[in-house]
């Protein structure tokens, strides 16, 4: 599973689990951290931070947001990754974690109680309006406005090559049966 569709799922999850509208992957804003996934709702945002391989993981706890979590985005944060790659001990406070199973689906495991108002992290606020007005920018000179919150149709189509490449890999492996609707 690579970063990029760790990504898709992460703004899946945030689209749909969460019913997010506005979500932004990968936006670079020079004054502070790139979020994977950042979605924002009324009052609150989430952070979702994607690693596909241990040394990611490890590496991203060196960063200076991450050992000032003050300085960091995010009202509520998580890590997603392979089902297994991080467990629950390893995460810092206020950090939740989000798996990817095999079958695609995400299971949530809620560390530290990262989903309830106690647990919200201080954040900063400059950094998220930063993100959004660049990704603002963004649409605007490139699409013009248009409605926020839906997958692009070239990451639909992403999307389904990729799910079609772990169907596929599954089957080699002997480990899955013909999923419904490929032949």
């Amino acid at each position: 599973m690579t970063h990029e569709d760790l990504v898709l799922y992460a703004k899946r999850y945030l689209l749909k689990k969460k019913r997010i509208h506005v979500v932004i992957t990968e936006q670079f804003i020079i004054t502070t951290e790139k979020p994977d996934a950042m979605g924002y709702t009324t009052g609150q945002t989430y952070l979702i931070e994607c690693k596909a391989t241990r040394s990611d993981f490890l590496a991203d706890a060196k960063k200076k947001f991450r050992q000032e979590p003050e300085l960091g985005m995010g009202s509520y944060r998580f890590y997603l990754c392979p089902a297994g790659l991080i467990q629950k001990h390893e995460l810092p406070d206020g950090w939740g974690l989000l798996w990817v199973e095999d079958n695609g689906r995400i299971k949530t495991l809620k560390a530290n109680g990262n989903m309830s108002a106690p647990f919200q992290n201080r954040k900063n606020t400059s950094a998220e309006h930063q993100l959004l007005l660049a990704y603002t920018k963004r649409l605007v000179k490139a699409y013009g406005v248009h409605e926020a919150g839906e997958l692009t149709p070239i990451e639909k189509l992403h999307e389904e090559i990729s799910r079609l490449k772990h169907h596929i890999k599954l089957l080699e492996h002997g480990s899955m049966h013909q999923p419904q609707g490929v032949r």
